[in-house]
């Protein structure tokens, strides 16, 4: 198991929430780890795959919507890739040929 990437090992990061009552900010759960301040291995490898794509979406000058337009993904799913998120790259696997 690896320290999380994005709260450090803390399990939760600092967070501006909005709502219909106004704005607030407070500790939040983190999104990566899910709370436990550890990832394994593999989403380690994941969120650095998802870095990967990144770096070169960014360096042919593409946005976050016309890429995924171009792999047949809605951005949000995208979004999720680049981000290393598990399930998203679960369920891209499944629907490879």
């Amino acid at each position: 198991m690896l320290t999380c990437p994005k709260c450090k090992g803390a399990g939760e990061n600092f967070a501006v929430m909005c709502g219909p009552s106004g704005g607030r900010t407070g500790n939040v759960r983190c999104s990566t780890c899910k709370g436990a301040g550890v990832i394994s291995e593999k989403h380690a490898a994941f969120i650095e795959q998802g870095e990967k794509m990144k770096q070169d979406r960014q360096s042919r000058d593409l946005s976050h919507r016309e890429e995924a337009k171009r792999l047949g993904l809605s951005a949000a799913e995208y979004s999720r890739l680049e981000h290393g998120d598990l399930e998203a790259w679960a369920r891209v696997a499944r629907e490879l040929p």
